[in-house]
Formats: C-alpha cells, sequence, structure tokens
C-alpha cells in the first residue's frame, strides 16, 4: 500500500536493505484506465548477528547449567555448540543444556551460529562444576568443600590457615569465620578466599603485602580485601586477582617484576596492570607469573633465571610479554621456576628449571621456550610443587615427575624422575595439587591423599612422618 516507485517500468533498489523486504505490486495506467500486476515477494537475507552471548557459570554437581545465546539472521541461523573447541554430538539449538553437570563437563563453552550468507561465533562462556577441591602452599593446604565452608592444615607460623591461631595443624579444621566460598588459593604462606558474593578475603604471612589489604601485617583470621573479583591465585610472596571484566590486579612483593605493573616496587594494595585486558586465568610462580587471555594467548612476566617464562630468553620482566610459540593454551601452573602448559588438545608444554627433571622430557636441560612432552596427551589437569610435577589424564590417572626426595611423587622411592610415570596406587583423581615437597590427590570419591613431607603436619594424617606412597588425609 506504501508507493515506492513511479513512473518507471522497473525499480531498482541499491542498496539493498532488510527492511526492503516485502510483498511488491506495479499499477499501470494510462487514459483507459489502471490494471495492477501480481505480487512478487522479496526476501532479503543478511548474515547472524548475536544480540545476547552466552554467560560464564560455577555450579555444584548435579546441578543443571544451560547456556543460551540469542541470534538473529535471515534465513534463521542454525547452531553448533563447542567445548574446548570440539564439537558437542546433537548440540544444535541456541539452547545447550547440561542436565547432571560433573567434573569433566567444567571448560570452555562457544556456539556458532550460521546460515547461507555467513557465521559467527559467540564469546566464551566458561563453565565449572564445584567439588570438593584443594590447594597447597609451601607446607600447608585448604579445602573447598562443596557447602562453601573452607578447611585447613598443615604449617600456621603466619596464621595460613585462617583459624585464629599460629598453631599448626595435623587434621583439617573448619575455618569458621568463611562461609559461601567459591574458590580458594594458597601462596607460600598465605591463604586467599573468594566468596560467592565476589569479595576477596586473605590471611597468613604478609611481609611484602602479599595479602592486598594495605598493610604489611601478618593476618590469623581472614580479612576482606577486594570486591567484585572473578579468579585469585598465590605465589611465593605476590598475589594475582581476576576482576570481573577481565582486569587483571596483583600485589605483594614485586623484586622481579612478577606483578606486572611495570615496575619493580612492592604494593601492598592491588594495583592494576594496565597492559592487559581480558584475562582469563593466572598462575603464581614463586616469583614470576603466567598470563592466560580469553583468546588463549599466553603472558609473561618476572623472574626468568630459568628461562620458567619461556620467551626464549632468561630475562627478567617487570611488564608482561607474550610467549609466541604457544597458542590455545588452555591452563597454566607456575612452580618455584619451572612451569607447564595444557593446550586444548591435551597436549602438555613445558619450560625452565629442568635439574630434577620436573620438565618431564627426559632430561636435566633447562627449556628457554616450551617443549611438548610427547609421552603426555589427553591430559586434563596438571599442577606443580617448588621442583615437582603432577598430571591428571582424562581417564583420571595420576602421572608424575621431578623432585622426590621426601617421596612427593608417590611411587614408593625417593628417587627423582626426568620422565612422567604413573602413580599406581592411585586411581579416579579429580583433583590435584602440590605444596613445595608433598602432593594431594582428591579422588573422585571425595576421599582425599597426601604424600611427601609432613614436617608440619602437611599431609593431615595427624603425624609429622613423611609418606613416599599416598595415604588418607584424616577428613570427612
Amino acid at each position: 500500500s506504501t508507493a515506492v516507485g513511479t513512473n518507471s517500468s522497473s525499480l531498482p533498489i541499491k542498496p539493498i536493505a532488510f527492511t526492503d523486504s516485502g510483498a511488491y505490486t506495479c499499477a499501470v495506467t494510462n487514459s483507459c484506465g489502471t490494471t495492477t500486476s501480481k505480487v512478487i515477494s522479496l526476501s532479503v537475507n543478511f548474515a547472524p548477528s548475536i544480540k545476547v552471548q552466552p554467560l560464564s557459570q560455577t555450579l555444584y554437581l548435579n546441578q543443571s547449567v544451560t547456556f543460551m545465546v540469542v541470534a538473529a539472521g535471515k534465513p534463521m541461523p542454525t547452531y553448533v555448540w563447542r567445548k574446548n573447541g570440539i564439537v558437542l554430538s546433537n548440540a544444535t539449538s541456541a539452547s545447550y543444556t547440561i542436565s547432571t553437570p560433573g567434573v569433566n563437563d567444567s571448560g570452555k563453552y562457544t556456539v556458532t551460529a550460521s546460515n547461507i550468507v555467513g557465521s559467527l561465533t559467540s564469546d566464551t562462556a566458561n563453565f565449572y562444576a564445584r567439588v570438593n577441591s584443594v590447594v597447597a602452599g609451601q607446607n600447608h593446604n585448604l579445602i573447598l568443600k562443596t557447602d562453601g565452608t573452607t578447611w585447613a592444615f598443615g604449617a600456621n607460623y603466619n596464621g595460613q590457615l585462617g583459624d585464629g591461631t599460629t598453631t599448626n595443624r595435623l587434621t583439617p579444621v573448619q575455618i569458621t569465620s568463611m562461609s559461601n566460598v567459591q574458590s580458594v588459593a594458597a601462596g607460600w604462606n598465605h591463604s586467599l578466599f573468594l566468596k560467592t558474593d565476589g569479595t576477596l578475603w586473605a590471611c597468613g604471612s604478609n611481609s611484602n603485602g602479599q595479602l592486598g589489604d594495605g598493610t604489611m601485617t601478618d593476618r590469623s583470621l581472614p580479612v576482606q580485601v577486594m570486591s567484585n573479583v572473578l579468579s585469585i591465585a598465590g605465589g611465593g610472596l605476590h598475589s594475582l586477582i581476576i576482576k570481573n571484566g577481565g582486569a587483571l590486579w596483583s600485589c605483594g612483593s614485586n623484586s622481579n617484576g612478577q606483578l606486572g605493573d611495570s615496575t619493580t616496587t612492592d604494593h601492598s594494595s592491588p594495583v592494576l596492570v594496565t597492559s592487559l585486558s581480558n584475562v582469563q586465568s593466572v598462575a603464581a610462580g614463586y616469583d614470576f607469573s603466567l598470563i592466560l587471555k580469553n583468546d588463549g594467548t599466553l603472558w609473561v612476566c618476572g623472574d626468568n633465571i630459568s628461562g620458567q617464562l619461556g620467551d626464549g630468553t632468561t630475562t627478567d620482566r617487570s611488564t608482561p610479554v607474550q610467549v609466541m610459540t604457544l597458542s590455545n593454551v588452555q591452563s597454566v601452573a607456575a612452580g618455584e621456576s619451572h612451569s607447564l602448559f595444557l593446550k586444548s588438545n591435551g597436549t602438555l608444554w613445558s619450560c625452565g628449571n629442568n635439574i630434577f627433571g620436573q620438565l618431564g622430557d627426559g632430561t636435566n636441560n633447562n627449556h628457554l621456550t616450551p617443549v611438548q612432552i610427547g609421552s603426555m596427551n589427553n591430559v586434563l589437569n596438571i599442577a606443580i610443587g617448588a621442583s615437582h610435577s603432577l598430571i591428571m589424564k582424562t581417564d583420571s590417572t595420576l602421572w608424575v615427575c621431578g623432585w622426590n626426595a621426601f617421596g612427593q611423587l608417590g611411587d614408593g622411592t625417593a628417587n627423582n624422575r626426568s620422565t612422567f610415570e604413573q602413580v599406581t596406587g592411585i586411581a579416579k583423581a579429580h583433583n590435584i595439587t602440590a605444596g613445595e615437597e608433598h602432593s594431594l590427590v582428591l579422588k573422585s570419591d571425595n576421599t582425599l591423599s597426601a604424600c611427601g613431607d609432613n614436617s608440619s603436619g602437611q599431609l593431615g594424617n595427624g603425624t609429622t612422618n613423611g609418606q613416599l606412597t599416598p595415604i588418607d588425609v584424616l577428613f570427612k
């Protein structure tokens, strides 16, 4: 009913737009009368656009999780969902639901919307299934239960257990002041707690301001530090904090530039690392930092004396630099002076100090750039102690290498290993962590095993006797 052209036998539409879609007729008139043509339809196609992105989520086990995207396009788009870059079968609608998520469902999810004009992939949505988890500091450990309570055991000289004392604990004790906790991190002698409301709390050693509370006073009870926090990591004497939106903040010791703020000045309050954005996860070594961005690129700063930064040099970096030889990195782990990298295809890479064989490449040679460990494929999780490495594969088997003077490899000996060997006494592992000279494995039945040095009670079995093979932690 709307006139769009006159006095011509043709109707050019240049440039064409979606709003030009519709039903068209042509009225032909002369002195004898008017006749109208039959109706013709014009349908204008356009490439997909994503109006609402899928959102990252963290949920308890067995709670249904749904990712959803809202897309436009003509014709209407079709959908393909991927987890860690791998196509999910039968996931071809605008939403994807995991009815009873388990540990292995944790990962990075994207959806591609396509039609005959083009395709577009969504932002990455991260999903983490919350289970009992454990993290290790130098000689202390933190346990997070699925009810949001936290428990601690081992060394407590600086109040790092958060129970209001400086008494070592030979079995786990509850940190009663902490509830609704969604993740925990342990530095050398300090502890970090991220609550479900996004607030960050810290306790323990604060000699270099690593607690981030603006002081250098040790705390035996957790104090609140920041809000709107997404993820945390503890290093030797420093802490790394990712806030909502992917901004990276850091505090504590900065003697080697590990805070990434282009200085070597310590900070007792968190400072923004202005050179980076879209940060997804971080790992903190003794005095260096590994930073993983949303695009799978790896950035590094801090001490590099053994090549642990992987940039091909032994030069310290006070501003993060990209490791150009690695891409599609899924997770990172940092030790005293070596690093592990897990790529999205399940391959393992390592660099840095290798004096005890902790890189797992069969040598004792340091590596200044990451080398692939050819024997390690289908890797699901990685962890590092001071000079030893733990690997969990997709079949839930545990593999170890490196320093073993205290039995921290759990193979029944005190012999160092330069290649990864399976710990036959552990099956169905689902969470691994390592301290300076001890290791912890949380199994799928939620029992916890530990081995290695126990001088501060860090094995949690009620004694201070070291163990060459994994033993049960006395914890319910």
